[in-house]
């Protein structure tokens, strides 16, 4: 003889607020940077955190909207990565967009795809995006014009007459 339950508990997973999601992982996390002795500033190293702070505005581990702006893997332009709500599938948790039109353009869009998913991210995705577009650039070397010493001016121009 089988038992069956006269219910069924649904398959739905528990979830928890952010806030409490925080409480647990704010004090030790794997992404968490403890700076040397004397320091009290915190330090975060996710993707989507786009700050680098340890705070709760800028985490993307808890938040169910975070916002991340990375470089490119061939080192021309940015990815814009967005958390989704597809928590059971790890592997779709996060979109990413590639971005490599120039500064402008970039910084258009990445404002325009923040503006109503996280407007409170936006100037900090913006600042972020032309940061890293701006370490992008090849940096020309600068000639040092130095003086001519002071006896070639006096024999240049009697050799060039004669």
């Amino acid at each position: 003889f089988f038992f069956r339950p006269a219910f069924r508990v649904p398959a739905t997973r528990a979830t928890m607020s952010a806030d409490l999601q925080w409480m647990i992982v704010r004090k030790n996390n794997a992404f968490l940077l403890k700076n040397a002795v004397g320091t009290k500033q915190l330090f975060s190293l996710e993707k989507t955190n786009l700050t680098n702070k340890h705070s709760f505005k800028y985490n993307g581990l808890v938040n169910s909207k975070a916002v991340g702006v990375l470089p490119a893997d061939d080192n021309k332009g940015v990815v814009l990565v967005q958390k989704t709500n597809k928590g059971s599938k790890p592997k779709r948790l996060q979109t990413a967009t590639k971005l490599y039109k120039g500064a402008r353009p970039t910084a258009r869009a990445v404002k325009a795809s923040t503006k109503g998913y996280r407007s409170d991210l936006s100037k900090a995705a913006v600042a972020r995006a032309s940061a890293i577009l701006q370490s992008q650039k090849t940096k020309k070397p600068k000639v040092r014009k130095g003086r001519a010493p002071k006896n070639a001016a006096k024999t240049a121009p009697a050799s060039s007459t004669a």
